[in-house]
């Protein structure tokens, strides 16, 4: 078997385990949650995967409006003094603050309900799976 049969054996593979993995996580959460707990959890998890984004978002945002943009903290107290390279991170120190948070958050929350996590991850790879190539 050559090694680009042997990459696509793999890949068709990966097609089969992606959707068993998945039905076998569904399941181990249905046997393990109540439904009216899963559907908090899962409305949870979204909640925080959306706040992740929305505060990674603002980070390049925030970044993005930095003038002059390519200017470190250093070459900014050299420019225009301490206090004024202060003020003009403050948004972006701010934004990166928001985003450590919402990352620990969900951090925690997936570390708490390792299934809930994997199955919401496996079913998104599954939705993936059928679209790529």
């Amino acid at each position: 078997m050559t090694e680009d049969q042997f990459k696509a054996l793999s890949k068709q593979l990966d097609a089969f385990l992606i959707p068993i993995k998945t039905i076998a996580i569904v399941q181990l959460v249905r046997e393990l949650y109540p439904p009216a707990e899963r559907e908090k959890l899962i409305a949870e998890h979204a909640a925080l995967e959306a706040a992740d984004r929305e505060a990674y978002d603002a980070v390049q945002q925030a970044h993005n409006e930095l003038n002059p943009p390519q200017l470190t903290f250093e070459d900014r107290v050299k420019q225009f003094g301490k206090e004024e390279a202060n003020r003009q991170l403050a948004p972006a120190s701010a934004a990166m603050e928001r985003k450590k948070e919402a990352s620990v958050a969900l951090d925690a929350f997936r570390k708490r309900h390792r299934l809930i996590a994997r199955m919401v991850d496996n079913k998104d790879s599954l939705g993936k799976a059928r679209y790529e190539e």
